[in-house]
């Protein structure tokens, strides 16, 4: 449990210093039409919620965003260094965490459903491998 609670700690450390830099420079990865790119994508699934939909797919959102599917495909992958799922479930992960540390009331279950998770395996794994403890783990910790 003190694992945890360090990783715990060590995560929302991280977090704070992300958010400060962000805030004072801007990432600038790749060339400047795909960073706009996925500034626009970011904003696009925030934004309208878009992340939430189970059975969002590139086409889709490369017509929302005036591209195509490969040039999206690649500037995300030039920009983030992720494919354009991990994009994605990196955007339902850090919802997901936001939401186990506000709504007490909701499921696992639930908040998994909410992100937009099909699967709650996936959803498991995912959270697993970004934070290196389960989302019961992570929610007790940030009960504290």
């Amino acid at each position: 449990m003190q694992k945890n609670i360090a990783l715990y700690r060590q995560f929302k450390e991280q977090e704070a210093l992300r958010n400060r830099i962000e805030r004072k420079t801007p990432q600038q990865q790749g060339d400047p039409q795909q960073q706009k790119l996925v500034d626009s994508l970011h904003d696009y699934l925030l934004e309208n919620a878009v992340y939430t939909q189970p059975d969002i797919n590139a086409d889709t959102l490369a017509a929302a965003l005036a591209t195509n599917r490969t040039y999206l495909f690649k500037a995300v992958k030039n920009v983030t260094g992720s494919s354009l799922q991990e994009y994605i479930n990196d955007i339902r992960i850090d919802e997901a965490r936001r939401m186990l540390e506000n709504h007490p009331e909701l499921t696992i279950e639930n908040i998994a459903d909410d992100c937009g998770f099909i699967q709650l395996r996936t959803f498991y794994r995912n959270f697993k491998e970004r934070y290196q403890m389960s989302p019961a783990q992570y929610r007790k910790i940030a009960k504290g």
